[in-house]
């Protein structure tokens, strides 16, 4: 059983990752599916998608304000500099600070994607998804609190390996969604982003998959 969601985890997140050893966290003697910056981002993505979800924040809503949107904005660049700064070789990084920037990161994703999914822009009555920048920080705590339970042992690295690829299952869907919302039938236009998800996905991982080891010939 284990064996089998360590392959579909590794399967999905090679797909966006180098997956390499020394840039990933270890649980229980196994390695995340993706490296420590994407576990980051996929943790913030899920946060804040179940921040929405649970406030009912994905109806009616528009992007946040300006100030709102440039904070947010903000929080982009740490990830941004820790990552040009470390491929670069500007300076040495850590896997603490790859997660923390990615938490960061992916937190502030689907507070602009959403609103684009609900497509309410033109509603003089909708209401920003954020309505004060406070609020923020329930995503981010609940992002930290799955990473610090997961290093004490209260979260098993099979439940992590499923949230972090079940959540770029999904995101990679939502961005199919945009595509294919307009169909009548909800459910078919849903379950068609879902396949075209994991079609590319599985795409993108067996061509990773073929081009790593010559990237790694090459070096040697």
């Amino acid at each position: 059983m284990l064996s089998s969601i360590e392959k579909f985890t590794f399967f999905i997140g090679r797909a966006i990752c180098h997956q390499l050893p020394e840039r990933s966290f270890q649980l229980e003697g196994h390695y995340l599916p993706v490296c420590a910056r994407d576990s980051g981002i996929y943790l913030g993505i899920f946060s804040s998608l179940m921040f929405i979800t649970l406030l009912k924040r994905y109806k009616n809503i528009t992007i946040p304000n300006k100030k709102n949107s440039f904070f947010l904005l903000i929080l982009l660049l740490p990830l941004v500099v820790d990552g040009f700064g470390s491929y670069l070789d500007v300076y040495s990084t850590n896997n603490f600070i790859r997660v923390t920037t990615g938490i960061l990161f992916g937190s502030v994703l689907p507070f602009f994607l959403i609103p684009i999914i609900s497509n309410n822009s033109s509603d003089k009555k909708a209401d920003p998804i954020i309505k004060n920048i406070c609020e923020l920080f329930i995503p981010l705590s609940l992002a930290g609190a799955f990473v610090y339970l997961a290093f004490h042992s209260f979260v098993s690295f099979a439940i992590l390996h499923l949230l972090i690829s079940f959540t770029l299952l999904i995101w990679i869907s939502l961005f199919f969604y945009l595509l294919f919302k307009r169909l009548k039938n909800r459910f078919f236009s849903i379950s068609l982003s879902i396949a075209s998800s994991f079609m590319v996905l599985s795409v993108m991982s067996y061509t990773h998959s073929i081009i790593r080891p010559l990237y790694l010939q090459n070096l040697l």
